[in-house]
């Protein structure tokens, strides 16, 4: 999925995994994929969802991440 933090206005490819340091107990966490670095709940509320599949938005809603996006429905 492709993101937007405003904040810093930096534009990244994200993806959720089980496979980084930063998930427990099999909970997902949203990796910058370009970096390597896990994106903590409150930076990812800071940040807009410019692409993503609807499977990703129920995904990224299940691991408990809230976002702001018009298009989206804030995984409700």
């Amino acid at each position: 999925m492709k993101l937007y933090n405003t904040l810093s206005n930096y534009t990244y490819e994200g993806a959720l995994t089980t496979e980084h340091a930063a998930s427990s107990y099999g909970q997902p966490v949203l990796v910058d994929v370009g970096t390597g670095d896990a994106v903590d709940k409150f930076s990812f509320s800071l940040t807009e969802i410019i692409e993503a599949t609807d499977d990703e938005l129920r995904d990224l809603g299940e691991a408990g991440y809230k976002w702001q996006s018009p298009a989206a429905n804030n995984g409700v």
